[in-house]
């Protein structure tokens, strides 16, 4: 967010952000990518710009819909879904893995939340794409990091994600 809203003071009106997640879905494999279509605030950071704690913050479609073009102009697949940001990692218990699955969260991860709520407060566009670098689905978790897929879809972003910077 210190990074997004010096962006955006010095005229960003557009912010795609690309991040890793951890998968809630067993739908989802280390190595998917996936849109943010919003995220389940349970971070703090949100909270200082008028998001509450349990609610949803939505990505902007126009922002998604970019991201959406730049994966399909990379012949890249990907699933749209709601995300669970939380900033206390260790304290991904099962319940609250099971309680985020059963509002409808695919992945896990730690500031999507954050980004979409200042985006709305500053009237900013704001869209993620995540990778899946790790799999909680199954209330055990599993690392992804060191993962061939994991590698091949954080490279293919970044390539998709450089084409669009540089047109």
């Amino acid at each position: 967010v210190a990074l997004m809203e010096t962006l955006i003071a010095w005229g960003a009106r557009t912010i795609l952000f690309f991040g890793w997640c951890g998968a809630l879905s067993p739908d989802l494999a280390i190595g998917d990518i996936v849109i943010a279509s919003g995220a389940l605030i349970d971070e703090g950071t949100s909270l200082h710009y008028g998001g509450e704690s349990g609610r949803i913050s939505e990505a902007s479609r126009d922002a998604s819909d970019r991201v959406k073009r730049i994966l399909a102009g990379q012949g890249i697949p990907h699933r749209e879904g709601l995300v669970w940001s939380t900033d206390a990692p260790f304290r991904e218990t099962p319940e609250k893995v099971t309680e985020a699955r059963n509002r409808g969260a695919v992945a896990v991860e730690m500031e999507t939340s954050a980004l979409f709520t200042v985006g709305r407060y500053r009237n900013v566009s704001v869209g993620a794409v995540l990778a899946v670098s790790d799999d909680l689905s199954s209330l055990a978790w599993k690392p992804g990091f060191r993962d061939e897929r994991f590698r091949t879809a954080r490279r293919a972003l970044c390539d998709g994600f450089a084409g669009l910077c540089r047109s």
